[in-house]
């Protein structure tokens, strides 16, 4: 069973690109097939199989030689390491599913927030929407939770631009939302946490870049499985 939730993991990887690259471009992810980037042509289905193809292929698309991007079995490699993480700390096999799955949507969420500064809403609010279905499977509490933390981040972000008196958003909605579907799966304590560990990981980002645009999403993502893997083995973090 372990094996075959790392080979769903690699296949989810797979699939995540294909929301990385399409969904900000409003592109289908379903029924069109895979082509290479650079010379369009249609990929084969043994071309697209997870980690093996890219070595097989030796890392380029034997039609015009373009090299892949690295990031496509990174990230193949890194849901299915992550499937397997669900697999352990998830007793419940159809909630081990679901949170691979969410795992999916939050590593893609990251990368298109990485790259963009934004994130598509239909694939946030899908995020949302299974961490809710797993808070009301496992704790419904973290359900209820989830929605007070949300309502509680749009009033302290609209209170924070009202005293500074600008238009500049502290913090975006998707991370409200973000912040809330941690809270769902997490609690929120460990959210609370979790959100603490993503902020000082963003200040760190924020002093070495100088740069006042930084995603916060992949930084969430990042502290959000740091408190997973810290609640699962019962790890002190030195915060609670």
């Amino acid at each position: 069973m372990l094996f075959i939730f790392f080979i769903f993991g690699l296949c989810l990887g797979s699939f995540a690109m294909v929301l990385i690259e399409r969904l900000p471009n409003s592109q289908d992810i379903i029924f069109t097939r895979s082509r290479c980037p650079k010379c369009h042509k249609k990929l084969n289905f043994y071309k697209l199989i997870p980690l093996i193809s890219y070595l097989a292929l030796k890392r380029e698309c034997k039609s015009c030689k373009f090299q892949i991007p690295v990031i496509y079995p990174i990230s193949e490699l890194l849901i299915g390491i992550l499937a397997i993480l669900a697999y352990f700390i998830q007793p419940n096999l159809i909630l081990a599913v679901i949170l691979v799955i969410i795992f999916t949507i939050f590593y893609a969420l990251s990368v298109i927030d990485f790259r963009l500064k934004a994130v598509p809403n239909s694939l946030l609010m899908s995020g949302y929407f299974l961490a809710i279905i797993y808070a009301f499977t496992s704790q419904i509490d973290n359900a209820l939770n989830s929605l007070i933390i949300i309502g509680f981040m749009v009033i302290l972000k609209s209170t924070l631009m009202l005293l500074r008196k600008n238009a500049i958003e502290p913090m975006g909605d998707a991370d409200s939302i973000f912040i809330g579907s941690m809270v769902a799966i997490l609690g929120l304590k460990w959210g609370f946490i979790a959100l603490f560990i993503g902020a000082i990981i963003q200040l760190i980002i924020h002093l070495i870049k100088k740069s006042s645009q930084i995603a916060f999403i992949p930084a969430l993502f990042a502290s959000f499985i740091i408190v997973l893997i810290s609640k699962f083995n019962n790890i002190n973090l030195g915060l609670i």
